[in-house]
């Protein structure tokens, strides 16, 4: 869990902040151990249903890449913007 916490927040708003961080990566993971398939970040906002923007979901995907629970492959997809994403599997 990484929250990078480029807006100074304090307290109890940061401790909140590293909350959410945290739970979003547990739920990107579990997803990617549910579906069993490569995911892109778009395909990952769409399963998990996660109120949150995509730049979120692709932070705690590569957070989880840095700790050794996902890769990010070669292979690409069109996302949800109209342009190609990589595709990542869980490792």
């Amino acid at each position: 869990m990484t929250f990078f916490n480029t807006i100074n927040e304090v307290a109890n708003t940061l401790a909140s902040s590293e909350l959410t961080t945290r739970t979003q990566e547990s739920v990107i993971l579990a997803c990617f151990k549910s579906v069993k398939e490569p995911l892109s970040p778009s395909m990952v906002h769409f399963y998990t249903k996660l109120k949150c923007p995509i730049t979120s979901i692709r932070r705690g995907m590569t957070n989880l890449a840095s700790r050794g629970k996902l890769t990010k492959t070669d292979a690409l997809t069109m996302g949800k913007f109209g342009k190609k994403e990589h595709l990542w599997e869980a490792a």
